[in-house]
């Protein structure tokens, strides 16, 4: 799996992602979950990418709030794919309480 790619400028944090790294929902998800404090844009450049744009929506002093955001964000991707693949790889207590 490739390394997350990022892309500064003077409001926002560009991240771009291998499109088979997550799935679309997760990172949709991921994304979602900074609305509170960034404007969010999520496209793909290439059928081979996904690029989640976070905007702050407050004066930015320097890059590193910016890079603080791409790290939170990246940590919230990785939170959200554990919780995906638990859900989807584990059996359910139902079939846990029948075996």
């Amino acid at each position: 799996m490739n390394a997350p790619q990022r892309k500064f400028d003077a409001l926002s944090v560009s991240v771009t992602l291998p499109a088979d790294s997550h799935p679309p929902h997760v990172v949709q998800g991921a994304a979602v979950s900074f609305i509170d404090r960034c404007y969010v844009l999520m496209d793909r450049p290439s059928e081979s990418e996904i690029r989640v744009t976070l905007s702050a929506k407050e004066a930015v002093e320097d890059e590193s709030t910016l890079e603080k955001i791409a790290d939170a964000f990246e940590a919230r991707l990785l939170s959200s794919d554990l919780y995906h693949c638990l859900l989807y790889t584990s059996p359910s207590p139902r079939d846990l309480s029948t075996s």
